[in-house]
């Protein structure tokens, strides 16, 4: 579905989410959030001094970070993404020896702590759930 062909590639689509994971902790420990970066762009767009270029320029680096900086027609399949999926389904595979019970052991108190981390971490950057 990511459209990796080896599990190669897998491991290292991991690795770059893990150093972006990283990179957005840093900026946000030195106070570079994204509404940090947006507020500075909107004040340099409604800036009545600024030049028409660099306004322009604020507002295509806002269009290139949520990656609509250009417009790509795609190609008209005729098929959804839901019939897509369906045709690489197919039929789910069962196991043999029928199902299985797992055990799930208790979590480390260096996973717990690392997690809460995390979720301070994805708090900052994005805002509390």
């Amino acid at each position: 579905m990511i459209g990796v062909k080896t599990v190669a590639d897998v491991y290292r689509t991991l690795d770059k989410l893990a150093i972006r994971k990283e990179f957005h902790a840093a900026l946000a420990d030195h106070g570079l959030t994204p509404d940090y970066i947006v507020g500075g762009i909107k004040k340099i767009v409604e800036d009545p001094n600024a030049s028409s270029a660099v306004k322009l320029k604020s507002l295509q680096a806002l269009l290139k970070s949520i990656g609509l900086e250009k417009y790509e027609e795609q190609a008209d399949t005729g098929k959804s993404w839901e019939e897509l999926l369906l045709k690489l389904e197919d039929k789910p595979k069962e196991l043999p020896g029928g199902k299985y019970e797992v055990d799930e052991p208790p979590m480390p108190e260096a996973e717990r702590v690392r997690r809460e981390s995390d979720r301070k971490v994805a708090d900052n950057l994005y805002g509390k759930k």
